[in-house]
């Protein structure tokens, strides 16, 4: 129990700003104003460790409730209640149309079909492109065929020809 050794050892652990760090140097100086009560130094690093750690904590209070802010399920709650939403649309515009009713699962598994629908479409419409670049690309290299055979004196090839060739060489 060495007052001195306990005051430096506090010192110490303050500079590294943790929640265990700071219990430790807290502990540390309330020995040390313990066994030297008249060591006014050591009670003011005492309270200064104790307004750190408590603002260390409040912080790390307020950073755990931000991220748990709105509850594990919120993104899926938010999602259920635009649903809602768009079914009680769905609802009235087809009552004014004096169509009938419908529940709220087939209007999402009406809802589901036609997303599922235009993803398909998009995904069609993707690989058409694809399609695209790749007949382009193709058309690009027997252009340049065609032009490295032409410089060397060479007959041209139509497209079929140089696919067929191609697919030789492969």
């Amino acid at each position: 129990d060495n007052a001195k050794a306990l005051y430096r050892r506090g010192c110490a652990a303050t500079q590294l700003d943790t929640e265990s760090r700071l219990d430790q140097a807290r502990a540390d100086f309330a020995r040390v104003a313990q066994l030297d009560p008249s060591n006014r130094e050591a009670r003011e690093q005492l309270q200064r460790t104790k307004e750190r750690l408590k603002d260390l904590k409040q912080r790390e209070k307020e950073r755990l409730s931000a991220a748990m802010k709105g509850g594990l399920y919120q993104e899926q709650h938010d999602k259920l209640g635009k649903q809602q939403a768009a079914y009680q649309e769905a609802v009235s515009r087809r009552k004014e149309a004096g169509e009938d009713e419908i529940s709220f699962e087939d209007w999402l598994k009406k809802e589901k079909e036609k997303e599922e629908e235009r993803k398909k479409q998009q995904k069609e419409e993707l690989e058409k492109q694809q399609g695209e670049a790749r007949k382009q690309e193709e058309k690009q290299r027997w252009s340049e065929e065609n032009s490295r055979r032409a410089a060397e004196g060479l007959p041209e090839l139509t497209l079929e020809e140089w696919q067929a060739q191609q697919g030789e060489a492969r």
